[in-house]
């Protein structure tokens, strides 16, 4: 009786394994669209299969792989990501099954499904980054099951996957390599004699298939150090270039959980439990997730809350002995009565999947759409065409671009999609959309584009850009090459775009230094009268204390308040790093169509004093250096009369 019941209880672990595969069955088929977040993952299908270099022409937060994990059907791209997640779902149901059949107890093995099916109905399904992390994870855990063999095939197979990952998204490919570091440490630990021999598995595979890719994919050695340069630079940037400040409830949730997850660790590392290594494994992509989810604190969050799930329920499903999975199953009800806020505050939409997961229907739709692929490829771009009308320009524009013999086309500061919307080819910035040049290096590269002999020939230009920044503040290098090297051809005043065609003989950037001195934080600076553009160098150190916030935590906003001669006011965020390389600061337009009069070489009014504000400044030096530079543009000054008469 008791083997038949035994019996029994596999099949239903059995049974829950394959509903739990079902359910999380992967699917993301989503249509090209216009938009800021639609628009890069145009651009990393369109360069996947372009002649585009990672590192040598292009560079973006996701690598030469990125559309593995936003598909688009460009291409075999979208065939290529249902191989690849096919494969990989694959892998996540054989540790399920090979934990199942191990396992001399299935009550932690249950428990780990229920909790992971009530992660998955909270959001998680979509989340493929995170999800590639946790079968990673999984796949190290799988090897410290009885001191088995496993790990002849984990350690291999974990170096390769996280090789891959890395060309996927650079954050993704830190995270799995140091989960590679911990796994090899955790060996050396446990058993040093086999120890070199995981390593050396892990290891070389990883550099393997590093050295493989980089090879495919950057064409050289420089290439690769460039991509992994310039990729380091936009994550460092981001702390302070895309910071938001959410709710406080919210981050004390989330430090919370965070302290949750250490505390157990220290408990279980008091206890010399073994489960400390699992939890080990995923210390550094927790932070990693956290950094994600509260540098910009608005939907974000979810992700760190959910992958904090994710990863307490790998912990369930190894423990050993009541007393772990009772620590652990309060660990994750704690986590999971914090998540709930962040959900019902930023993603209370998922709530109304819970039925078609929890039935099954979302996975038997993703089967069916991996099944009827070429029916979801048409459907895909039928959509996908509707979706790009909002995209469509004048006929006249288009005329323009297309009987121009190099009628190669950009668009700044994001919105890619106006070149597959009109059939146009498209020339790209470095960093693919100007808003994410989070740095002075960025800034340049970017800057250097639009002044070379490979410049595109003409630039959608719109008046616009990303969290109350101003497009020629966030980037102020980028903006002086192109008022420089591009003259306006057409304009479209009802949607705010301008068409700018690059000059025949671009205007000499002759640079007078005129003044050098020092200012300070929440005071107002005059600003000297020019005749022609004047642009003032910021440079804003950060204290020890900023620069340690930065790399662990985020930079809050630093704003220009700025004051104009018709007395008007207006205040813009700027990124202090980019700030540096020189801020237009005397005749700033401050909408599409004082831009527009700014490249015929007309100004209606000019910034009289200014003063560097917002609650990012505690975390730099109070005293900041101003170097304020002129360069030969001809500026015909209208004046107030003339601003009033424009504006009213």
């Amino acid at each position: 009786m008791k083997f038949a019941y035994f019996k029994n209880r596999r099949l239903w672990g059995l049974l829950s394994v394959i509903y739990l595969v079902l359910i999380t069955f992967p699917g993301y088929y989503r249509p090209i669209q216009a938009g800021l977040d639609p628009s890069w993952v145009y651009g990393l299908n369109y360069l996947a299969q372009s002649d585009y270099v990672f590192g040598q022409d292009v560079v973006f937060t996701y690598g030469p792989l990125g559309y593995l994990i936003h598909p688009l059907n460009i291409g075999p791209n979208l065939t290529y990501w249902v191989a690849l997640w096919g494969i990989i779902h694959s892998l996540f149901a054989s540790i399920l099954f090979y934990f199942l059949f191990r396992a001399k107890r299935l009550l932690p093995f249950f428990l780990f499904i229920i909790a992971y099916i009530t992660t998955n109905v909270i959001g998680w399904i979509n989340l493929y980054e995170y999800h590639f992390l946790l079968i990673l994870g999984l796949l190290f855990c799988a090897s410290f099951v009885d001191n088995n063999k496993m790990w002849y095939v984990a350690a291999p197979l974990g170096g390769l996957l996280a090789g891959l990952s890395l060309f996927m998204k650079l954050n993704l490919g830190l995270a799995a390599l140091t989960m590679i570091i911990a796994y090899g440490l955790i060996w050396i630990i446990k058993n040093r004699q086999k120890a070199w021999q995981v390593i050396l598995l892990s290891g070389g595979a990883y550099l393997l298939m590093v050295i493989f890719l980089s090879k495919v994919y950057f064409q050289s050695f420089q290439n690769s150090i460039g991509w992994i340069k310039a990729s380091l630079d936009i994550v460092s940037g981001y702390s302070a270039a895309m910071s938001i400040i959410g709710p406080r409830i919210l981050l004390f949730l989330g430090v919370l959980a965070l302290a949750i997850y250490i505390a157990l660790m220290f408990l279980l590392l008091r206890k010399r439990s073994n489960l400390f290594y699992a939890a080990f494994i995923f210390i550094v992509p927790i932070f990693f997730a956290f950094k994600h989810g509260f540098v910009r604190q608005d939907g974000h969050v979810i992700s760190f809350f959910l992958f904090l799930l994710a990863v307490f329920s790998v912990l369930i499903l190894n423990t050993i002995g009541r007393k772990e999975l009772r620590m652990v199953i309060s660990g994750f009800l704690a986590a999971l009565i914090l998540t709930l806020p962040g959900v019902a505050a930023y993603h209370s939409t998922s709530f109304s999947m819970a039925g078609a997961i929890i039935s099954g229907g979302r996975g038997w739709s993703n089967i069916n759409s991996v099944v009827r692929l070429e029916n979801v490829r048409a459907q895909l771009d039928q959509q996908g065409q509707l979706n790009l009308e909002k995209d469509r320009l004048p006929t006249e524009w288009v005329n323009e671009i297309k009987n121009n013999d190099n009628g190669m086309a950009d668009a700044v500061p994001w919105e890619i999609c106006y070149c597959p919307a009109n059939n146009l080819s498209w020339n790209p910035n470095p960093v693919l959309q100007t808003y994410s040049a989070y740095t002075s290096f960025l800034d340049n590269w970017s800057a250097s584009h639009y002044a070379g002999n490979n410049a595109p020939e003409f630039l959608i230009a719109e008046f616009m850009d990303i969290d109350g920044r101003h497009p020629l503040l966030g980037t102020p290098a980028t903006w002086r090459n192109i008022i420089l090297n591009y003259e306006l051809t057409l304009k479209d005043s009802d949607a705010g775009r301008l068409l700018l065609e690059r000059k025949t003989q671009p205007s000499k950037e002759n640079v007078v230094v005129i003044n050098r001195g020092k200012g300070y934080t929440n005071q107002w600076i005059s600003v000297p009268r020019s005749n022609t553009l004047l642009f003032l160098d910021i440079d804003m150190q950060l204290t020890f204390w900023g620069a340690g916030i930065k790399t662990l935590f985020r930079i809050p906003p630093v704003y220009m308040d700025l004051v104009y001669d018709s007395g008007r006011s207006m205040s813009y965020r700027i990124i202090p790093d980019t700030a540096k390389n020189g801020l237009l600061i005397n005749f700033l337009p401050s909408n599409a169509e004082e831009l527009s009069k700014l490249f015929t070489g007309v100004a209606n009014d000019r910034v009289a004093q200014f003063r560097i504000s917002g609650p990012g400044t505690i975390y730099y030096g109070k005293e900041i250096s101003l170097t304020w530079k002129e360069i030969s543009y001809a500026i015909k000054f209208e004046g107030l009369l003339q601003f009033l008469n424009c504006r009213f």
